[in-house]
C-alpha cells in the first residue's frame, strides 16, 4: 500500500544511521561507563526478554552481565540486518549477531555462537533508542 511504501521510505533514510548505532553503540558498548552506554542505547525504560526495566535498573543489569566476562566480542553478520517500519519514527531491526564471551571464572566454559536479535527502536531527538530487546540462539 501507499502507507507502507511511505513508511519504508521514512526508514530508508535512517537505515545507515541505525546500522551505525548498532555497530558503534549496541555491539560495542562502553562497559567502563555503563550509565553513558545505557543512555546512548535505551530510552527512559526498555523491555528486555519481556521484563520491563527503568534506565537505572538497566545500568545494573548490563553492568552485572559484562562484569562476569574477561573478554567479549559481538558482531553484526554481514547482510543479515532487516528493517520493518512500525509507523513514523518506529522500526523493528532484526539481525544475526555472532558473540564470543570468555568468562573471568577459569572453571567456566567460553560462550560463543550466533543469535537472532530483535530490537524495537524509536527515533528520539537524540537519535535511535531501543525500547524492546530479545534474542534467540541460531
Amino acid at each position: 500500500s501507499t502507507r507502507v511504501a511511505a513508511l519504508e521510505r521514512s526508514v530508508g533514510d535512517d537505515k545507515s544511521a541505525i546500522e551505525k548505532f548498532l555497530r558503534d553503540d549496541y555491539l560495542s558498548p562502553d562497559v567502563k561507563d555503563m550509565r553513558a552506554a545505557v543512555r546512548r542505547l535505551y530510552g527512559a525504560s526498555a523491555t528486555i526478554f519481556s521484563t520491563p526495566y527503568d534506565a537505572e535498573t538497566l545500568v545494573k543489569v548490563k553492568s552485572d552481565w559484562f562484569a562476569q566476562w574477561a573478554s567479549w566480542s559481538l558482531g553484526l553478520d554481514p547482510g543479515s540486518l532487516k528493517f520493518t517500519p512500525h509507523g513514523e519514527g518506529s522500526v523493528q531491526a532484526v539481525f544475526a549477531m555472532s558473540y564470543d564471551y570468555t568468562p573471568k571464572d577459569k572453571s567456566a566454559a567460553r560462550v560463543a555462537g550466533k543469535a537472532r536479535v530483535t530490537l524495537e527502536l524509536i527515533k528520539t531527538d537524540k537519535g535511535w533508542r531501543i525500547v524492546s530487546e530479545t534474542s534467540q540462539p541460531m
